[in-house]
């Protein structure tokens, strides 16, 4: 049972629907970035779940009731900016979060008081299996690394024997296994594991993050000017809060 691939390159939040069709505003079928339309899917092309079609926006009850029962969702890279995102969304639906970090000092300031740490490394396989107990979904995501598809892989195999009945790959929009573009290359990699792990799977590809242009703030306040080597192009963003919102969507 596969859940499939979606983009999220657009701020504005829509609704998500498993099924043959993803439906979304009023009925028609869209990819968040307006582009090649594709939807959230099991199998080759619809959701069953004893039968019945299953939504995962929310409607038709709540995605414990339509799970059998959820149990924990673990968010690994749950300080950073999208991580920290899911987690919220996750908190704000009432959801059991249990987030996986380095360092549980910084993630208190991020996070806040109010949800579970499961302290540890993607590096330590130990400290994967130890988070990944009990739990029932998986939000995938770290920092790009070298290593990145050596831990993801890991992580995946990890839940797969733990019993995770679905893992949300967060990558980018241009993933592809032999990308020149190094982390390209790294999330197509993953990505083309998570499809054959066995497990539900779905796979949010982000475009570049909205927030990211704080770090030229400065710059853009002296001058007037955002430097980036993209030529004439033009750059799709996203808020990692939408990321957050979509994320949080499809793992309830």
């Amino acid at each position: 049972m596969h859940d499939g691939e979606k983009q999220v390159n657009g701020g504005e939040h829509r609704d998500a629907h498993d099924g043959e069709k993803q439906v979304m505003n009023g009925g028609e079928e869209r990819d968040m970035n307006g582009g090649e339309e594709r939807g959230v899917h099991y199998g080759e092309g619809r959701v069953m779940d004893g039968g019945e079609e299953r939504d995962v926006n929310g409607r038709g009850g709540t995605g414990r009731e339509r799970r059998g029962g959820a149990g924990m969702i673990v968010v690994t890279g749950a300080s950073g900016n999208a991580g920290s995102q899911v987690v919220r969304a996750l908190a704000e639906r009432g959801e059991r979060v249990r987030a996986f970090v380095r360092d549980p000092g910084r993630a208190r300031q991020v996070l806040g008081e109010g949800v579970g740490l499961a302290v540890g490394d993607l590096a330590d396989p130990a400290s994967v299996r130890a988070a990944l107990e009990g739990a029932d979904a998986l939000l995938l995501s770290c920092a790009d690394d070298p290593r990145r598809v050596g831990w993801e892989t890991a992580a995946i195999d990890a839940a797969v024997a733990a019993g995770v009945r679905r893992i949300v790959k967060l990558s980018a929009a241009a993933a592809e296994p032999g990308s020149p573009v190094a982390f390209w290359d790294w999330h197509g990699q993953v990505e083309q594991y998570l499809r054959s792990c066995g497990t539900g799977w779905v796979i949010l590809r982000a475009n570049w993050y909205m927030s990211n242009l704080l770090a030229a703030a400065s710059a853009v306040a002296a001058e007037g000017r955002l430097y980036a080597p993209a030529g004439q192009a033009r750059i799709a963003m996203i808020d990692p809060r939408d990321v957050g919102a979509a994320a949080a969507a499809v793992l309830c």
